[in-house]
């Protein structure tokens, strides 16, 4: 999946979930992105493959994080 096509997922379903002006994005659109599940995000947290950074008490992912992964798959 490309980077456009993941920024586009993005846009389109979680429009609120997504932070530009930081470039972050919810773990939910994420895992949409990515085709994955919710568990599986948390999962590579907990292994150190994904950085959580929590902003009040929502919690996001780096954009370019989720973009790698994405290119790997």
């Amino acid at each position: 999946m490309t980077e456009q096509e993941i920024r586009q997922i993005i846009d389109r379903e979680l429009n609120k979930a997504y932070r530009p002006s930081l470039n972050l994005i919810s773990i939910q659109a994420a895992s949409n992105a990515l085709d994955i599940s919710r568990m599986s995000i948390y999962r590579m947290i907990k292994r150190g493959q994904l950085q959580l950074i929590k902003i009040g008490d929502r919690s996001y992912l780096k954009i370019s994080e989720i973009n790698e992964l994405g290119k790997r798959e």
